[in-house]
C-alpha cells in the first residue's frame, strides 16, 4: 500500500500546471513514487481473432502464448494443400492454401485446440469458422482477363538490402506467398568494379528460419568498397 506524504494544495509543485512541450520544466517536476504498468500475460486460452487477408490467405489469432493445436482443416481443400506458420509467441498463426482452383467467396474452416474450459483446464476442442472475402480483396479468380494486371499471375517478390549490414544479413528476398518449389538457379548476382566491367559473383540462398515467405541471398566473397552490386 502506498501512502502518500504530502498534503494537495496550491502550493504543491505535483499540483502545478505544466506546458507538455516544455520537456525541461516536466522533468523537473518532483515525484514521491514512480509507478510502472506491464501488461500481465493471461493464461486462459481460447480463439480471438480470425480474419481472411486474401483469396487464397487467412489468419487467426489465440488470447494467450503457445496455443497447441491438434488439427487443421478447410472445406474443400486437402491437408496437404494447407500451409501454415506461427509467429514468435506462438498465438497468432498465417494460413495459405496452395490450389489452383477457384476459391470460394467464404472459407469454412475447422480449428481443433486446447481451450480453457470453465474449470481452468486446457481441454480439446473444435471450432468451425467462417471466413467470407471482402471484395476489395478479391483477385484474379473471379476478375475478368482483361483486368488482369501483372501481380496476379505472377510471383512477386520484395527485395530489401540495407547498405550499413549487407554485408551480414545479406540481401532480403520475401515473397507475397510461400514458394511451393524453390528454383533459384536462373538468379544472377554481378558486381561492377569502378571501370565498370561486369563479373558474376558467388552466392547463397537460404530460407529464413522463422519466416516461411522469406529468403536471403548472401555473397560468398566479401563485398567491394566503390563496387556496384545487382541482383538480377
Amino acid at each position: 500500500m502506498v501512502r502518500p506524504a504530502l498534503t494537495a494544495g496550491d502550493t504543491v509543485k505535483e499540483m502545478l500546471r505544466y506546458d507538455m512541450q516544455d520537456t525541461l520544466s516536466c522533468l523537473e517536476r518532483t515525484s514521491e513514487y514512480e509507478i510502472r504498468l506491464f501488461k500481465e500475460r493471461t493464461g486462459k486460452q481460447f480463439l480471438r481473432n480470425k480474419e481472411r487477408t486474401s483469396e487464397r490467405s487467412a489468419y487467426i489469432t489465440f488470447m494467450a502464448e503457445d496455443a497447441i493445436i491438434d488439427t487443421i482443416t478447410i472445406d474443400g481443400y486437402r491437408a496437404s494443400q494447407i500451409i501454415s506458420q506461427f509467429n514468435l509467441r506462438n498465438d497468432s498463426l498465417e494460413l495459405w492454401i496452395n490450389s489452383r482452383k477457384a476459391f470460394p467467396d467464404t472459407i469454412k474452416l475447422g480449428v481443433r485446440y486446447l481451450k480453457t474450459d470453465s474449470t481452468g483446464t486446457l481441454s480439446p476442442v473444435t471450432e468451425d469458422i467462417k471466413l467470407p472475402l471482402a471484395k476489395e480483396k478479391r483477385t484474379f479468380s473471379k476478375t475478368p482477363r482483361k483486368t488482369l494486371t501483372k501481380q496476379d499471375t505472377t510471383c512477386v517478390v520484395k527485395m530489401e538490402a540495407d547498405p550499413q549490414t549487407v554485408e551480414q544479413n545479406g540481401f532480403v528476398l520475401e515473397f507475397k506467398y510461400p514458394i511451393i518449389s524453390e528454383n533459384f538457379a536462373d538468379v544472377r548476382f554481378t558486381s561492377i568494379n569502378p571501370r565498370q566491367v561486369e563479373s558474376e559473383e558467388k552466392y547463397s540462398i537460404t530460407r529464413d528460419s522463422l519466416n516461411l515467405r522469406k529468403y536471403i541471398l548472401r555473397p560468398e566473397s566479401a563485398l567491394k568498397h566503390g563496387y556496384e552490386y545487382r541482383v538480377k
